[in-house]
């Protein structure tokens, strides 16, 4: 199936998997990890002058949620998220064979080898 309007179709269709991905699927935190990568970087690479409205969106729904445990600056949060993510910064935390959070994890660059943090976030997930 072709693609005429990347950007739009990209979002709609990566919404449209995460919205019918069967509630018993067995790979479904790396299925979202993987939609949310590409639906935060979008964003940021494709229209940068118009990200800062989706940006802070993201951060307010952050907040909210009360997913930030050890937090930056507004302008960083969103950024972090994606870093996070794109550097492979995750850590499941599991219970009884099942994924119960995910930790998304900022590093500074330099005190990567110590794993000091300036932002992380915790979301729990109903299983």
């Amino acid at each position: 199936m072709e693609m005429k309007n990347f950007d739009k179709e990209y979002v709609q269709r990566t919404k449209k998997i995460i919205e019918t991905m069967p509630k018993d699927y067995e790979y479904e935190v790396t299925l979202l990890l993987n939609c949310l990568n590409g639906l935060i970087c979008l964003p940021i690479e494709k229209e940068p002058d118009k990200a800062s409205a989706f940006e802070k969106e993201c951060v307010d729904k952050l907040k909210e949620l009360g997913a930030i445990i050890k937090e930056t600056s507004d302008e960083k949060t969103f950024r972090t998220v994606r870093n996070a993510i794109a550097h492979a910064h995750v850590e499941p935390k599991n219970d009884d064979s099942r994924i119960q959070s995910l930790e998304l994890i900022d590093i500074y660059p330099r005190t990567a080898r110590t794993g000091e943090c300036h932002t992380k976030y915790i979301f729990l997930l109903n299983n």
